[in-house]
């Protein structure tokens, strides 16, 4: 008892004696009032890291306030990164302890030039009131906007919700980097769905289409209802990039269930709109592809009438016949595109027949289309590999580099002697590109 009541003295600068009183204390080898004394003295001299850490791991076990002081000085003093962020997590515990005590150490926190130590998942976890829960708010806001980044970085869902929901409603409202509102709204779908839904809403409004962009693929995460609810306010977007996004989810998901909203896209002002939703006619219903999709396959646009008639090879019998044999020879080239780059869609013997006219097509963007669709069919079962082969022979004898380029390519999928005397022939140090992909090609794993 003499000895500690001399803590006070000049011994505490003495590493040895000091670090045997910290033990001490650690050990539980004092009473309650000598710790206490101990502990006073010891706060009020600058303390090593070491010294700190020690202290730290028996906080739990020290009176409430002599550990908030405890933790205050750590935050303050402490050089390495390790005791703060320590500091950071003991404070998580006091708060459920002494809520009061831990109010002003959270505003400490936050001043901490360390993200890890002031935005610690530990320590907010345990966020005692609403005053400080709107004081880490604005301390993001104004004082360390970067810490918003690393907070939306570690995922929104790693994040107490009173936490959550308030900071990523002030990013998206009144954070002036597009690029941080566009990579939160890309997070929401990993919210519980009920808090999602009015966050995707708020950035479906964003004025930034990159914030819209990323806000609609999060709707894939929700029930259908709210997803559709959702998608009907991105439909009226007045950024085609956005319609055309709001399309594809829809498509994906929930087609069959809307319809409506799906007309009103094949006849949108925009084309890329229009050719996103004539990409789903397959998944139509039979009265709606007999109504509609001859109007599509006239629409002015030769990406939208490639779309639509992309679908024609994967349209319900006996509709797919019916059109097949319609618009196999039709003078319109975009639909003969669309229709020989979907054959892989078809039996290798029904395919044959559309392979040898389309190879022979004055177009070249047909001829493209055939060979990558008879690449694809090489790699399906079932393909009749000499009949593929002779497609390539025959390919090969026109000069055109697309035609060459895409029956390289084709050819990957055949057993590698029989690619090899196919394609070696023409491979040519001054070509690059397509000596490039003739080695692609000889690379690349057969199909057998």
């Amino acid at each position: 008892a003499n000895i500690i009541d001399r803590t006070s003295d000049l011994t505490l600068t003495d590493k040895g004696y000091r670090q045997a009183l910290i033990q001490g204390i650690a050990q539980a080898s004092m009473s309650s009032i000598q710790c206490n004394r101990v502990l006073a003295n010891l706060l009020a001299i600058n303390l090593t890291d070491t010294d700190l850490l020690t202290l730290l791991d028996e906080c739990s076990n020290l009176p409430a306030k002599q550990c908030s002081q405890l933790i205050g000085k750590s935050l303050e003093q402490a050089k390495q990164l390790a005791t703060r962020f320590k500091a950071a997590q003991v404070l998580g515990a006091l708060a459920k302890r002494e809520p009061e005590l831990a109010k002003p150490l959270f505003l400490n926190l936050l001043k901490d030039k360390d993200l890890n130590v002031s935005l610690s998942k530990d320590s907010l976890l345990s966020l005692p009131s609403e005053k400080i829960h709107s004081n880490f708010l604005d301390s993001v806001m104004r004082e360390k906007e970067e810490s918003m980044s690393w907070a939306v970085s570690q995922g929104v869902d790693t994040l107490p919700p009173l936490i959550a929901v308030p900071l990523i409603k002030k990013i998206l409202r009144e954070h002036p980097d597009a690029n941080l509102r566009s990579t939160t709204a890309a997070n929401l779908g990993d919210l519980p769905w009920q808090t999602a839904v009015p966050l995707i809403e708020l950035a479906l409004h964003d004025p930034d289409e990159r914030v819209r962009l990323a806000a609609i693929k999060q709707t894939t995460a929700l029930p259908a209802v709210q997803a559709l609810a959702l998608l009907a306010i991105a439909f009226q977007d007045k950024g085609p990039n956005v319609r055309e996004a709001a399309v594809a989810a829809l498509g994906k998901n929930y087609l069959s269930v809307h319809q409506s909203l799906f007309y009103r896209a094949l006849h949108d002002e925009a084309a890329n709109v229009r050719a996103k939703a004539a990409s789903f006619y397959h998944l139509f219903s039979p009265e709606f592809i007999e109504r509609d999709l001859p109007k599509t396959l006239n629409d002015p646009n030769r990406l939208v009438v490639i779309e639509a008639s992309k679908n024609i090879s994967r349209l319900p019998e006996p509709l797919k016949q019916q059109f097949l044999a319609q618009y196999k020879s039709v003078d319109h080239s975009a639909i003969r595109t669309g229709i020989a780059a979907s054959l892989a869609a078809l039996p290798w013997e029904e395919a044959t027949n559309f392979i040898s006219l389309y190879l022979l097509d004055a177009q070249t963007d047909v001829r493209v289309a055939v060979i990558n669709s008879l690449g694809e069919l090489i790699k399906q079962t079932g393909s009749n590999q000499d009949q593929a082969l002779n497609y390539l022979k025959q390919s090969l004898r026109n000069t055109e580099p697309g035609i060459l380029m895409a029956t390289v390519q084709a050819a990957a999928a055949l057993p590698l002697a029989v690619k090899t005397s196919l394609l070696l022939p023409f491979f040519n140090l001054e070509n690059f590109p397509l000596g490039l992909a003739i080695l692609a090609s000889l690379k690349a794993k057969a199909n057998q």
